[in-house]
This record gives C-alpha cells, sequence and structure tokens, in this order.
C-alpha cells in the first residue's frame, strides 16, 4: 500500500462524543520514497511484484557478521513510455476555430 498511498482515501477517523477539537494532522514520517502515485499522472509503466522464498537483498552485518535471511520481496519497476502527443491530444475540430460571420446562424457546431 505504500507503493501507491497517495491514490488511497483518507482513512475515516472517529472522534470521542465529546471531543471539541476538530483539528486533524496525520504525518508519514517514513517510506515516502516507496511511493510510486505521481508517476501514475506520466507516460509510464509500473509493475509490482512479490517475490517469494528469496534472499534478503539488502545485505545486513552486525560486528562484520553478515546476517542472511529468506523472505517475501516487493519489486517496484518504472519503465517511462515515449510521449506520443498526437495520441494525447486529438485534433481540434475545424468548426471549433472558424470566425463567428462563418458559424450558421441556427447555432450548430
Amino acid at each position: 500500500m505504500l507503493s501507491l498511498f497517495q491514490l488511497l482515501p483518507p482513512p475515516d477517523l472517529e472522534r470521542l462524543p465529546n471531543s471539541v477539537d476538530r483539528s486533524l494532522r496525520l504525518v508519514r514520517l517514513l517510506g515516502q520514497e516507496l511511493d510510486l502515485s505521481r508517476h501514475l499522472s506520466e507516460p509510464m509503466l509500473l509493475v509490482l511484484a512479490f517475490a517469494d522464498d528469496v534472499p534478503n537483498p539488502i545485505p545486513i552485518s552486525i560486528d562484520d557478521d553478515e546476517i542472511g535471511g529468506v523472505g517475501t520481496v516487493l519489486l517496484q519497476w518504472l519503465h517511462p513510455l515515449p510521449i506520443d502527443v498526437d495520441r494525447l491530444v486529438p485534433a481540434r475540430p475545424k468548426w471549433f476555430d472558424r470566425l463567428d460571420s462563418d458559424a450558421p446562424e441556427d447555432g450548430t457546431p
């Protein structure tokens, strides 16, 4: 869920019945670099996948002794797509640019 955090609806929080304070502030300090939501407004291929029973992808050592581990890993991959303006922005209809003097009297486009 952290990968698409900005797309999630805000939580429905309950307040105490006699509470007079109506302010609410949520702060997320960690994991912001995992959020890929902003890339969904760009031509981008986003792949999220899980790999089970794989070794720890980040080496961890304590007192120079490497600690191994096996588990589930989340993989994130972004691939930018080419921008084809002709496909993104359709051609304007000819009637859009005509002069008012060329417009039909009945108001049809």
